[in-house]
C-alpha cells in the first residue's frame, strides 16, 4: 500500500498485536480507490475514481456542512503532509465552516494516530471536542469568484443549422466545480506576446479588464426543472437522436425530467445548477 499512498504508519508506533491483524484493519483494496488516489496525487485535491471533483464546492459546504469541524494529524504522517492542515483551514474558512484547532499529535504518522501508540493522545482530544459546545456555520460563505484558464479552448465552430451563432466551446479542469461562468476579453496576440487591442504600447490594468470583458453565465440549466421550464429554455433544439424541443416541453422523456429533478440529501439537485457554460 505505501507504493500507492505513500507511508501508512509509523512501525516504531504499531504494537505486534496490532501488526498481527493489519489485513483485517485496512480490508480489500478496490480498484476505485485506487484510481482515486492517482487522481488525488494529480490534482492535489478530493476527487472521484473518474478524476472529477464533485465533492469540494461551496454550494457543498453550504449543503452539507453545517456542523463544527475537528481533525486530527500526526506531526510525521507520511501519506498526508502536515500542511493539509492549513489547506483544511484555508478551504473551511472560505466556506464559513466552525473549523475548531486542529491537533497535532506529536511523533505520530498516519494510522498509527489511531491505531497505534499515540491513539491515546488523539482519543483523548477528539473526547474533549465531542463533550464542548462547539456553535454552528452562522456566517454565510465567501462569495467571490476565482477566474482560471481554460483547461480545454477556445473552440471557436459553426454549428448549423442548429443555430447561425458562432459558438464558442472551453473545457474547465476536471479537478474544478462546474463553472458558473465565461469570462471573455479580446486580445491582440503578437508572437508570444498578448498585447491590448486598442494599444498595443498601453499596459494591461485592472479597469481596462472589467471594462471590457464580457461575462456569459449559462442559463442552459435552472432550478426549473419542470417540463415547461426546460422547453423555454430548449424548446427548438434538436436531441442527438434527432426530433426538436417542444417549445413547452410536453415531449421531453419523462425519465430524462426525473432525473433532472432527482434531489441529494442536503435538498440540492443530484445534476447541480448550471450544468454547463458556453456561448
Amino acid at each position: 500500500m505505501d507504493a500507492l499512498y505513500g507511508r501508512d504508519f509509523n512501525v516504531v508506533n504499531m504494537e505486534s498485536e496490532m501488526l498481527r491483524f493489519i489485513d483485517e484493519h485496512f480490508g480489500a483494496l478496490n480498484l476505485k480507490t485506487v484510481s482515486s488516489t492517482m487522481h488525488f496525487a494529480r490534482y492535489s485535491l478530493m476527487t472521484n475514481f473518474h478524476g472529477f471533483n464533485q465533492l469540494v464546492s461551496r454550494q457543498n459546504f453550504k449543503d452539507y456542512w453545517d456542523f463544527p469541524t475537528f481533525s486530527v494529524h500526526g506531526s510525521d504522517n507520511g501519506l498526508s503532509h502536515i500542511s493539509t492542515v492549513d489547506r483544511m483551514r484555508t478551504i473551511l474558512d472560505d466556506a464559513k465552516c466552525n473549523y475548531v484547532q486542529p491537533f497535532i499529535n506529536p511523533g505520530a504518522g498516519h494510522q498509527d494516530a489511531l491505531v497505534g501508540t499515540t491513539r491515546h493522545a488523539t482519543f483523548k482530544k477528539i473526547e474533549e471536542f465531542l463533550d464542548a459546545t462547539n456553535p454552528l456555520n452562522q456566517v454565510a460563505s465567501d462569495a467571490k469568484k476565482v477566474a482560471y484558464p481554460p483547461w480545454i479552448g477556445p473552440i471557436l465552430t459553426e454549428e448549423r443549422p442548429q443555430t447561425t451563432a458562432l459558438v464558442v466551446r472551453v473545457g474547465s479542469l476536471p479537478s474544478l466545480r462546474a463553472a458558473e461562468a465565461v469570462l471573455l476579453l479580446r486580445i491582440s496576440l503578437v508572437g508570444n506576446q498578448i498585447l491590448r487591442p486598442d494599444d498595443p504600447t498601453k499596459k494591461w490594468d485592472t479597469q481596462y479588464i472589467v471594462d471590457h470583458m464580457v461575462v456569459y453565465m449559462s442559463a442552459g440549466l435552472t432550478d426549473d426543472r419542470s417540463a415547461a421550464g426546460l422547453g423555454a429554455v430548449f424548446g427548438g433544439l434538436s436531441g442527438a437522436n434527432g426530433g426538436t424541443v417542444a417549445a413547452d416541453g410536453s415531449n421531453i422523456n419523462p425519465v430524462a425530467l426525473k432525473l433532472l429533478n432527482l434531489k441529494v440529501a442536503g435538498g440540492g439537485f443530484l445534476i447541480p445548477t448550471p450544468q454547463t457554460s458556453s456561448s
